[in-house]
């Protein structure tokens, strides 16, 4: 197998998502992925997957974190930024900002973490 990326339509740890196959057809397909919400899976969400043969599922779903910093407080070592794809908006936080050379507008990669409920960037490179 090998990975496919696509985007989800309804969230939930069995889901849908959809994706254009090799023959440029718009796809959608169940998906089933413990743990979504804590691996930030929501609606509109970028992700990447495997396909279980015949297509008929999408496994090991996990969201394509890439995102544009907006706002950072070098002080405090938090901010926000937007993702690419959906335009959702998640806080950080990221010990070091400025010595590490980050500044807002900057395009990142992330990993998402839910914290009581909040998801919450961090782990960010350049």
């Amino acid at each position: 197998m090998g990975k496919v990326k696509g985007k989800v339509v309804t969230n939930g740890d069995n889901g849908m998502l959809s994706y254009t196959n090799a023959s440029g057809v718009k796809v959608e397909v169940k998906y089933d992925q413990p743990f979504s919400v804590e691996l930030g899976i929501v609606a509109k969400t970028r992700v990447s997957f495997d396909l279980l043969p015949g297509d008929s599922m999408a496994v090991a779903v996990v969201p394509i974190c890439k995102g544009d910093i907006v706002t950072m407080d070098p002080l405090t070592g938090t901010g926000t930024l937007i993702e690419t794809e959906s335009n959702v908006t998640y806080p950080f936080k990221q010990n070091y900002l400025k010595e590490s050379g980050f500044a807002p507008g900057q395009t990142v990669t992330y990993t998402l973490v839910n914290v009581k409920g909040v998801l919450y960037a961090t782990a960010l490179e350049a």
